[in-house]
């Protein structure tokens, strides 16, 4: 069996953000490695993210960009 759900899609900016563009502030967290938890699996896991937005937030930003464990 294969069974899909689709939601609209969603954009991390409002109107004006996507008019003026984002503060983005590059996250000292990293993205949880590929050896971790396989990528291609759904698990919907986001601490990453959150960690990296809250540190975006505290510093000014509007949105954060996370890197690996690499720099990339």
């Amino acid at each position: 069996r294969f069974m899909a759900f689709a939601v609209a899609f969603g954009s991390v900016a409002n109107a004006e953000q996507l008019q003026r563009g984002l503060h983005v502030a590059i996250s000292d967290k990293v993205r949880i490695p590929p050896a971790s938890i396989d990528p291609t699996i759904k698990n919907y896991h986001w601490l990453d993210l959150v960690r990296g937005l809250y540190d975006a937030y505290d510093r000014g930003a509007e949105t954060a960009l996370l890197l690996d464990f690499n720099g990339n």
